[in-house]
């Protein structure tokens, strides 16, 4: 959960960025984005901004963050703010 196009920090584009490079050719994975607010092109002051249904229902109130789950939907892991390369690898191996 991020929004690359509002990033100040230079960490969400750049997480998403490792997530997609890390998982490019791999059938045995699914990549979901969700975007942190709603109509978020058609913002322009993010104070006034209402948050998407996914990061409403699990009450988030930063970003990035990056969910792991198993093949049941269950979330084995959960990755605040940054990750690097390793750190990934390790979270994406308990994805499978």
């Amino acid at each position: 959960i991020a929004t690359p196009a509002y990033c100040s920090s230079d960490v969400c584009a750049p997480l998403l960025e490792l997530v997609l490079e890390q998982t490019a050719g791999r059938d045995d994975l699914v990549v979901t984005h969700q975007e942190v607010y709603k109509n978020p092109k058609g913002q322009r002051d993010l104070s006034d901004a209402q948050l998407a249904p996914v990061p409403d229902a699990y009450r988030l109130r930063f970003e990035p963050v990056l969910y792991v789950t198993d093949r049941t939907g269950t979330i084995v892991a959960r990755a605040d703010i940054t990750v690097d390369r390793g750190e990934l690898s390790e979270l994406l191996a308990l994805a499978v």
